[in-house]
């Protein structure tokens, strides 16, 4: 059970995005599968066991929950991360091999970050498949306000939240976000920073986009 004494837990949180990704694609000449909502089936269960496991729920939990799954829509916090600046962070945080993520984009990956960081944590964490970590969604929420305080475009609440004293730098912060918890966690972590999650759930081929689209017109 991934109940941890400061709250829910951010593994217990990606349960639901493990879920989520396990839904095969709908083909849209099947007019039944289009009247069903299975994402949103799962998340319904999900919150019910969520408020079994965790109630009362702790304060804001719903909240961030909603920030993580929706981070697109997450327009207070902007981190003026793309995936280069990500990359140097997390090889440097992290410890992993200087051109251990820098494949991510080449054809033979399906163009997601986020599975490339899982992929390489995989090779290099000593944390066993199905590892809870105890790093709660509020840590992690808090975190990420702190790594937004950085950039001048997030809300001015934000910035001021963490304007007082030293201001640590990105690369601390990411370090910060990311040294404690499992390769899949890790790799839904870094879609929330790059604010989609669309690729590392809804994966629509083995293959990079780009690949996929040239096979998909050279098909008669």
């Amino acid at each position: 059970m991934s109940v941890a004494q400061g709250g829910v837990t951010f593994t217990y949180f990606c349960s639901l995005l493990r879920e989520i990704a396990k839904i095969h694609p709908r083909k849209w000449s099947n007019r039944h599968t289009l009247d069903t909502h299975p994402a949103l089936d799962i998340f319904k269960r999900w919150l019910d066991s969520l408020r079994i496991h965790f109630s009362p729920l702790p304060t804001h939990t719903v909240a961030i929950c909603l920030r993580f799954l929706f981070p697109e829509e997450d327009i207070r916090r902007k981190y003026e991360i793309q995936e280069a600046r990500l990359i140097k962070h997390l090889t440097e945080s992290l410890g992993l091999n200087k051109d251990a993520l820098k494949g991510w984009s080449d054809e033979e990956s399906v163009g997601c970050l986020g599975e490339e960081v899982k992929k390489a944590l995989e090779r290099t964490c000593p944390h066993p498949d199905g590892f809870i970590s105890s790093v709660t969604i509020a840590q992690i929420d808090k975190l990420l306000d702190e790594l937004a305080s950085i950039s001048k475009f997030s809300h001015t609440s934000i910035q001021e939240s963490h304007s007082g004293g030293v201001r640590r730098q990105r690369a601390e912060i990411i370090s910060s976000l990311f040294r404690k918890l499992s390769p899949m966690d890790a790799g839904f972590l870094t879609q929330i920073i790059l604010k989609d999650l669309r690729p590392i759930l809804y994966s629509i081929s083995e293959l990079h986009y780009s690949t996929a689209l040239r096979t998909s017109k050279a098909m008669p």
